[in-house]
């Protein structure tokens, strides 16, 4: 059966056509065109699929739900043969000026500055294809180091990416991360916010994309903004503005960009490693 008839059935969805789009290294997409508009579709394969995104659709809400940055309306979370889809609204883009920039930076300081009664998440979900467990816990430290830090490290492992003597234990990375981290409270955040993952609507409002939502410590979203060439210098003058830099915020963006380097190096590998052992050596 075509693809667009499997995807009719799948979702009730009458599909008139359907246009592939660039981007996304583990999932696929369409600009989908319905007789009642644009719809964006996202499949993905793997027996993991349907988990996945279903856990990025509610990630999407929940941060839609806080109530001060735009998220695609999500129509819903089908079962493919071999996979799963998302279905969300189409929304037109287009570059955002550096008012729109500043505001989006506000926006984003006035979702973290929202607290949330513990670190961690209501499910386990997803970075990119990774699986990313969200106890709850009440200490920022041992849960970063516990539940992000670690699985990596033991990811890299057994793929013979790195060597165990190239890792720290989970105890000298939590006495190292606690001698530069204040107490923090948790902070309902994007956790993949890089330049790909929000766009700018043509009505000028910031739209966040897909999410590895968790709360955590707020300067997680900063640190992954700019792990890739960063975002523009308005968008961090529009967050500073509400949220001021905090002392030792430079040690603490290498920890929480370390997590990113490890996810991308058990993703894409070795091309990742020198800049992970870098950060192995300038942290300890």
């Amino acid at each position: 059966m075509p693809f667009k008839a499997r995807l009719q059935n799948a979702t009730g969805i009458p599909v008139l056509s359907l246009e592939p789009l660039g981007g996304g290294d583990t999932a696929r997409a369409f600009r989908m065109v319905t007789p009642h508009g644009l719809r964006f579709l996202k499949t993905l394969d793997g027996g993991t699929a349907y988990t996945g995104l279903r856990a990025e659709a509610e990630g999407l809400q929940a941060l839609g739900a806080a109530g001060v940055l735009r998220t695609p309306e999500v129509d819903g979370v089908y079962p493919l043969e071999n996979g799963a889809c998302l279905v969300m609204e189409w929304i037109p883009s287009r570059p955002g000026s550096p008012e729109e920039c500043r505001a989006f930076g506000a926006n984003l300081a006035r979702m973290h500055l929202q607290k949330a009664p513990a670190f961690g998440w209501d499910s386990d979900n997803f970075l990119g294809r990774l699986p990313q467990k969200n106890p709850r816990e009440a200490d920022w430290v041992a849960f970063y180091v516990h539940h992000r830090l670690m699985p990596q490290y033991r990811m890299a492992i057994a793929a013979g990416l790195m060597a165990q003597s190239e890792i720290p234990t989970a105890e000298e990375l939590c006495q190292k991360m606690a001698e530069h981290t204040p107490e923090v409270f948790p902070s309902l955040l994007h956790g993949d916010l890089w330049g790909g993952n929000f766009l700018i609507a043509e009505n000028g409002d910031a739209v966040l994309i897909d999410p590895a939502v968790y709360r955590g410590h707020a300067e997680v979203d900063l640190a992954m903004s700019r792990l890739f060439g960063g975002f523009p210098e308005a968008f961090y003058d529009g967050y500073y503005a509400l949220a001021p830099q905090q002392e030792g915020w430079e040690v603490r963006q290498q920890w929480y960009q370390l997590y990113y380097l490890l996810a991308h190096l058990n993703l894409f590998g070795n091309s990742y490693l020198p800049a992970v052992l870098r950060l192995r050596r300038e942290l300890f």
